[in-house]
């Protein structure tokens, strides 16, 4: 920051100095007090912005697992956080065209969050979808910037939840939720058992009233495996859970069948024994399926690698798009699965307004932290390429999405009014989101791509565009190993202005135009950083987001601790002797 001062003569500042001496003089004989002494700079009135910058690694299970972990202890009197109101109750609409699905609010939600539905309005309670939907991206995203928004006009918004991938075991990334009982105003439905699923639809969810059927399986240190068929609650029958133990002879299988009481059908569980390399770890394969009287059946298989395995398949064998049945209306068959999108309308102002919820004119948009601190804070984001490939070609390390700056459609200037902004990242009038508010910079990553040998057109960018939809663009599996540490190295050379680390943000050798794709992510990848320090006497942050898994991160200055596992270390990492 710099302050422009008027010049003055050698005589002036002469007979001023005098007088001050004077002065303190007079006043050190009349008080013979001690004087505090200012801690901040005399002539100065004003302050400089911070800069945050988020590095977000968030590959999965971050990105796919609850944040509320409990899968049966559904607590009506508890107010879950989420996209949804808690305290209101809604109807899912635009079910004719079930891609325009979504939740819009109805009222108000009675005592405990209850909603009671009737023959002509089926009500879902926000409390409840809030906990039996939200992943723990949603309420960072829900946070800092509001949500994705899959339908932001001037009038409308809806926000969507969080894809996810369908990575790792379902039962212990993101297991089914257990409502035992649906008659208590959470949904339309008045099934002994609702159950809802989130694992592997992306941003749709499932509810049944029917438990699923599974084979599990455990495997003792000898190498002797039990397995059982469980059942219980489907189409309103149960089945004692049948368990045979030992494993077969090699090149052999097993067998055990639960019937189902109180609704014609068995359940099958088999296990198979490799008739070779049965000591490497993954040398059984097990399979359960279902025959109900209706004709449905379903199978699910998996294999042991180590410890144990389990393989579930639902009884239903048609997905039906909700079209807003309801017990209450007498024709919601509890054997039947439904599918809904995971996509709520916010601000809707005949209702009543959510918390977050800021006026643009007669209308209303979502907001977060970012927003809310747009005039005093500078905000940048790191990534990676999301590459999950084997060493020595995996990619690791820290990328740039999103360049220091400020967000808001204004940009403050300290001690003077503020000014235009031009890579505001929304409207300032209406709230509307930009889709591409840091243009120059897809462009040149667009220029990249196709240097690198595959042309990637790249038409989104922006801090919070990429922190609401990282993983939803170029859709497949999140990235599997997490470098949080080399991120986090990456920002500070940001803030000491030492320039990209090439390898980490390197197109080369993608191998195909898919490949391309899903490094990017539909994001900009900024090779030419710019400086973020404006002001000298500027604070600067990093807010790191990782996991449990958070060791492929080693490739450091100094490090002593790298494995085999990780990329070699680049050369302006290892020759960085600042650090």
């Amino acid at each position: 920051m710099s302050i422009t001062k008027k010049p003055y003569s050698l005589a002036s500042i002469c007979r001023t100095a005098a007088a001050l001496c004077m002065a303190a003089a007079s006043l050190v004989t009349a008080h013979a007090a001690p004087i505090d002494l200012a801690d901040q700079p005399l002539f100065s009135t004003v302050g400089v912005p911070g800069n945050l910058l988020l590095a977000v690694s968030a590959e999965w299970p971050t990105v796919s697992t609850p944040a509320y972990l409990s899968t049966t202890a559904y607590d009506a009197a508890t107010t879950y956080v989420g996209y949804f109101d808690a305290a209101k109750c809604y109807r899912y609409v635009d079910y004719t065209v079930p891609a325009d699905g979504h939740f819009t609010p109805h009222g108000l939600a009675a005592a405990n969050h209850a909603c009671t539905s009737t023959t002509t309005a089926s009500l879902w309670s926000g409390n409840y979808l809030n906990w039996a939907s939200t992943q723990t991206m949603d309420a960072f995203r829900w946070a800092l910037t509001g949500g994705d928004r899959v339908v932001d006009t001037t009038t409308s918004t809806i926000i969507e939840k969080t894809r996810h991938s369908g990575q790792g075991n379902r039962s212990s990334i993101y297991p089914d939720k257990v409502l035992t009982s649906g008659s208590s105003g959470a949904t339309p439905f008045n099934w002994s058992v609702v159950n809802s699923r989130v694992w592997g639809l992306g941003t749709a969810l499932y509810f049944s009233g029917g438990q699923e059927l599974s084979c599990s399986f455990a495997t003792n240190g000898s190498r002797r495996t039990t397995f059982t068929c469980n059942a219980s609650s489907v189409g309103g029958g149960t089945a004692a859970p049948q368990t045979a133990g030992n494993t077969p002879a090699e090149g052999g299988s097993a067998t055990v069948t639960a019937a189902l009481n109180g609704s014609a059908g068995t359940l099958t569980c088999t296990v198979t024994r490799s008739a070779s390399n049965v000591n490497s770890g993954n040398d059984y394969t097990y399979s359960c399926s279902t025959s109900l009287s209706g004709g449905t059946a379903c199978a699910a298989a998996a294999s042991h690698s180590s410890g144990s395995a389990a393989a579930t398949c639902n009884t239903a064998a048609t997905v039906t798009d909700y079209a807003g049945q309801s017990t209450a209306a007498g024709n919601a068959p509890a054997t039947a699965v439904y599918k809904v999108n995971a996509r709520v309308k916010v601000c809707d102002t005949t209702v009543g307004l959510e918390a977050n919820c800021k006026q643009y004119g007669s209308n209303y948009k979502p907001e977060g932290l970012i927003q809310q601190y747009a005039q005093k804070l500078r905000y940048s984001t790191f990534g990676y390429l999301n590459d999950s490939g084997d060493t020595p070609f995996r990619r690791d390390g820290g990328v740039m999405r999103a360049r220091m700056k400020y967000v808001g459609p204004t940009t403050p200037i300290p001690g003077s009014p503020s000014v235009s902004n031009t890579r505001t990242e929304w409207d300032a009038a209406t709230g509307v989101m930009l889709q591409n508010p840091d243009a120059s910079d897809a462009t040149a990553t667009t220029a990249e791509s196709t240097t690198a040998g595959y042309t990637v057109t790249i038409t989104n960018s922006g801090v919070m565009n990429y922190l609401n939809r990282f993983g939803k663009i170029e859709t497949g599996n999140y990235k599997g190993y997490d470098p949080v540490s080399e991120m986090y190295y990456a920002g500070q050379r940001y803030f000491r202005n030492l320039g990209n680390v090439s390898e980490y943000s390197s197109l080369a050798s993608a191998g195909s135009l898919a490949t391309m794709k899903t490094w990017l992510d539909g994001f900009p990848v900024i090779n030419t950083w710019d400086d973020p320090i404006l002001y000298t006497c500027q604070k600067n942050f990093i807010l790191g987001i990782g996991d449990v898994y958070t060791h492929r991160d080693k490739n450091l200055p100094g490090s002593t601790i790298r494995g085999t596992d990780e990329p070699a270390v680049p050369a302006a990492v290892s020759g960085d002797s600042t650090v």
